[in-house]
């Protein structure tokens, strides 16, 4: 199995789980440890994303395939600021960053078991079997 898509679904993992972390870091210190530990999921998670597709589309539909992928994570940079601000005004930024964070840990939980998981080892199986 390719490492880039197991990759993917441990960097979400990591970016969720720190971000939820950090908002119950007690020192600067482990703030600190919390920030560097999302930005080795987001050093990791970003480059693998643009390396996946145009593993994952066909020849004859990369060039909408990858412009479809652009749009899809510009979207999320563009719609967590506009989450946060209308979530904070009554839940607070704690409560407002929270369920950002707990999707992302969800959804990189969610990539990993139903996503690259079964499709490893279709993968491995085809290699064993020399298909």
């Amino acid at each position: 199995c390719p490492k880039r898509m197991t990759l993917m679904g441990g960097s979400v993992l990591l970016m969720g789980g720190m971000g939820l972390a950090a908002l119950g870091a007690g020192s600067d210190g482990i703030l600190l440890v919390c920030g560097l530990l999302y930005e080795v999921g987001m050093g990791f998670g970003f480059p693998v994303v643009l390396a996946l597709i145009p593993d994952l589309i066909p020849p004859n539909l990369r060039p909408k395939g990858v412009a479809l992928a652009f749009f899809a994570m510009d979207g999320g940079w563009i719609l967590a600021p506009l989450l946060v601000g209308l979530l904070g005004k009554g839940l607070g930024l704690a409560g407002a960053i929270a369920p950002l964070m707990g999707a992302g840990l969800a959804g990189g939980g969610a990539l990993w078991w139903f996503g690259w998981r079964p499709l490893c080892r279709v993968l491995e199986e085809e290699r064993r079997s020399g298909t």
